[in-house]
């Protein structure tokens, strides 16, 4: 029994002897087996070229093909090298016994790798110490070198803390992908720059208007390349500014900071707190009708500023005694000004002034009796005895 074509496995029965004879009990067997491929070996190529493949047969001559069935051999035995390729390539590796080649083909691929390349690198600007660089690859790993030619590579992975410098530095990156390496080398530089910056206080004190509740702190040379650290009372602020705003009085210091993270010296400065003055006619004793009228301050608590007084000019030159004669009759006003800033404010007051006799005989001299510097605004009702 079996199958009826030339090379598939048949079974026979084989008797002895003459008919009547006793049976005899005969086992036989038979194995047929066919040759295979026990073993292959392939090669990894990086970007392109020529690759050397292998295979072993149980029995025979391997013969090597570029496709799956068909075709003619493109080489034979153990080894086979390949013309040059580019990308991945199967080849196939099957046996010949006596001219026999139709046995099952074993594929062998060629893998092609592409040729890693860095994608990105970031340098680093430092005061001084040490610096962070990176690098990043299309893939694989990152390989850093002292120099572009050095062989043994420093460090290997994305991200480099370099030892203390002392000066700028140049290192260089390569990729390294299953043994496919980088066609070149990267640069990626720590720089050293230690250079302070100068910087200067609009003024070393500012005035923290209480009618306003908060004021600006300013530098003066601000640059746009340096950040600040500002403290209040040693505390750290959020803020990095060159101008700030605060609310609050006491002392305060400031630092400047270089893209590197080079810190200057603290600068420090003082808030203070002061208000414009509230003044009315109750805080003021006016003397009119008299050989030397006058304005006096009778309350000195006009605020927590500390102030200084000018009458009739805004703009000119204050004292620091409230107290002014010799006034004319008529309207005059009183300027109270905080010296730090915080305002000015006035009072009109009105000085009066009549004649001690007159004498109505219509001679043309002294004939009317009247009240100088009489203004409504300020006397609604008056007698007169």
């Amino acid at each position: 029994m079996g199958g009826s074509g030339l090379y598939e496995p048949k079974g026979y029965i084989v008797e002895y002897g003459m008919p009547g004879d006793t049976s005899l009990n005969i086992v036989a067997s038979t194995s047929i087996y066919l040759p295979q491929v026990v073993n292959t070996t392939s090669e990894t190529l990086c970007e392109s070229g020529f690759a050397t493949i292998s295979a072993e047969p149980s029995e025979g001559t391997i013969l090597w093909y570029d496709v799956p069935t068909g075709g003619i051999p493109k080489g034979s035995g153990n080894t086979f090298r390949t013309s040059f390729i580019t990308e991945n390539t199967t080849y196939y590796a099957t046996i010949s016994i006596n001219g026999c080649a139709t046995y099952q083909r074993t594929p062998v691929t060629v893998i092609v790798n592409p040729r890693p390349q860095i994608t990105s690198v970031t340098n680093d600007l430092i005061c001084s110490g040490s610096a962070l660089l990176s690098a990043e690859a299309s893939q694989g790993d990152v390989y850093w070198y002292e120099t572009e030619t050095s062989t043994t590579p420093i460090f290997i992975g994305n991200n480099y803390q370099t030892p203390d410098l002392n000066a700028t530095t140049s290192y260089f990156v390569g990729v390294n992908h299953l043994g496919c390496i980088s066609a070149d080398r990267t640069e990626v530089i720590a720089e050293i720059d230690d250079t302070l910056f100068e910087f200067s206080l609009l003024q070393s004190q500012f005035t923290l208007c209480e009618d306003i509740g908060a004021v600006d702190l300013v530098i003066a040379n601000a640059q746009g390349n340096y950040t600040y650290i500002w403290k209040f009372e040693g505390a750290l602020l959020p803020e990095n500014t060159p101008i700030i705003s605060v609310s609050i009085p006491g002392d305060y210091t400031v630092s400047a900071v270089s893209e590197a993270g080079c810190i200057s010296e603290e600068q420090s400065l003082t808030v203070v707190n002061s208000e414009k003055a509230t003044l009315t006619i109750q805080d003021v004793i006016i003397v009119d009708n008299s050989a030397n009228n006058s304005i006096q301050l009778a309350n000195p608590n006009l605020g927590i500023g500390t102030y200084a007084y000018a009458i009739d000019d805004e703009f000119g030159l204050y004292s620091d005694e409230a107290f002014f004669q010799n006034l004319s009759p008529g309207l005059h006003t009183l300027f109270v000004k905080d010296k730090k800033g915080c305002g000015t404010a006035s009072l009109l007051f009105s000085i009066l002034s009549s004649p001690s006799f007159f004498t109505p005989n219509e001679d043309g001299q002294n004939d009317v009796w009247k009240i100088s510097g009489f203004n409504s605004d300020f006397y609604t009702s008056y007698s007169i005895f």
